[in-house]
């Protein structure tokens, strides 16, 4: 029974992944998608000579070398893997200048063209169908059929992966990085190598899922079964090895100098930073996000209530306005996007929450998962809310997968009232 199950959710995800995929055009474009391509030519660099991508105090290329110390690379090597798939494509040999017009733009070559701007996009919504297993799998893990149907389904549904996962961005590899570790950490025991691989490809995503190491660190010390310290450390030794080794892999910005490396991507990180909330400042001051409750609820209106965000600032408006028209017109990528909508899914994503520390409480058999879960949450959470002080909807980007599973628990656990034994 239950293989017919999983044959009918295969069948199912390549149904949604399909009409997934045909989307991908219509999505309106964002200029950090001519960055993400332009530097896509690190990757042909990576394999011919990869230390002319290591850290230098006096680079050649300064401008490029401030993105190899400010953004995770894995997005821009998969567009490069498109590009060289799909007859070899050339990289843009500009990057957008967010200074200048959008002729201007234009006119050096920094907006792609269709095919290009949509072989990226691919290379990136590929991961979608993925991203369906392994949320599928996780409900299986946390909660049965019910559990991972219902995850899998709002996650599918969610206006924002359909909008953010369309694109040439890091967050469709940030969505499948972070659920990939949520399936390492839930599945550790038969896979032990798993949470460093998944750990380090959603750090190589985007640096806000580093956190997660820690809960990696968590299922190794905690195991689900008695074992020695002596093999929990030699595990957590492994963890350790396998996490940097995969991080050198994907930065060969640390080759040379990783130490100076570090220290230089925590500085520029700092710079651009102080250089947004100058701008959100003077610009739109009611949006600075000064403390923590203001991060808080910040990050809890993005994440339930906002309708997409087509752009985080206004300065090409005029020029995607068609397109944006166009793409919320269909009422499936505004689906559950106002308060109503964001109150009952937050509703049900505390409801999930509740039922998961009561079996926590309760020694249930799912038990060590939802402690796992839970732990990964906060992590997560804490992460996004203290270090995030941007009002930027595409941020909270790494919590989707976590409100889609807490709230398919707490959907999946409504069928007790109606049980006809739970009835008084």
């Amino acid at each position: 029974m239950k293989s017919k199950w999983n044959i009918a959710f295969l069948i199912t995800t390549v149904l949604i992944s399909i009409a997934y995929l045909r989307g991908v055009n219509g999505v309106p474009f964002h200029p950090d998608e001519s960055t993400q391509i332009f530097m896509s030519a690190d990757f042909e660099a990576w394999l011919s000579d990869p230390f002319s991508l290591a850290w230098h105090p006096q680079p050649a290329d300064p401008h490029r070398q401030r993105y190899r110390l400010l953004d995770a690379p894995l997005a821009r090597n998969l567009i490069a893997i498109g590009r060289i798939l799909t007859h070899n494509q050339p990289a843009l040999s500009a990057d957008w200048d967010w200074s200048a017009n959008w002729q201007a733009n234009q006119r050096a070559g920094a907006l792609p063209d269709d095919a290009l701007l949509l072989t990226a996009r691919y290379t990136i919504a590929a991961l979608f169908p993925l991203s369906l297993l392994l949320m599928f799998a996780c409900g299986l893990r946390l909660g049965g059929q019910p559990t991972a149907w219902i995850a899998s389904l709002l996650f599918a549904s969610n206006a924002l992966v359909l909008l953010h996962t369309r694109r040439a961005m890091a967050e469709g590899a940030l969505v499948f990085t972070v659920t990939l570790t949520l399936f390492a950490l839930l599945h550790h025991q038969k896979k032990p190598w798993l949470p460093a691989i998944a750990v380090a490809l959603a750090f190589s995503a985007k640096q806000s899922a580093g956190v997660l190491i820690i809960a990696g660190i968590a299922v190794i010390l905690l195991p689900a079964q008695p074992m020695a310290l002596k093999s929990r450390l030699k595990n957590l030794l492994g963890y350790f090895v396998l996490f940097t080794a995969l991080v050198f892999l994907f930065h060969p910005v640390l080759w040379s100098q990783p130490l100076n490396a570090a220290v230089a991507a925590w500085d520029a990180r700092q710079l651009l930073l102080a250089q947004q909330m100058e701008m959100i400042a003077v610009l739109n001051p009611e949006l600075a996000l000064t403390g923590f409750p203001e991060r808080l609820a910040a990050f809890l209106v993005h994440l339930f209530m906002t309708p997409p965000a087509i752009a985080d600032v206004a300065n090409y408006l005029e020029h995607t306005l068609a397109a944006q028209q166009s793409y919320l017109a269909n009422p499936l990528h505004t689906l559950g996007r106002s308060l109503a909508g964001g109150a009952i899914l937050l509703a049900l994503t505390l409801l999930g929450v509740t039922t998961g520390v009561q079996k926590i409480c309760r020694r249930a058999p799912q038990r060590r998962q939802m402690i796992l879960l839970l732990f990964a949450t906060v992590l997560q959470t804490l992460a996004l809310v203290i270090v995030v002080s941007l009002p930027f909807q595409r941020y909270v980007v790494p919590a989707l997968p976590f409100v889609c599973l807490w709230a398919a628990i707490g959907l999946a656990s409504t069928r007790d009232v109606f049980r006809p034994e739970s009835r008084p």
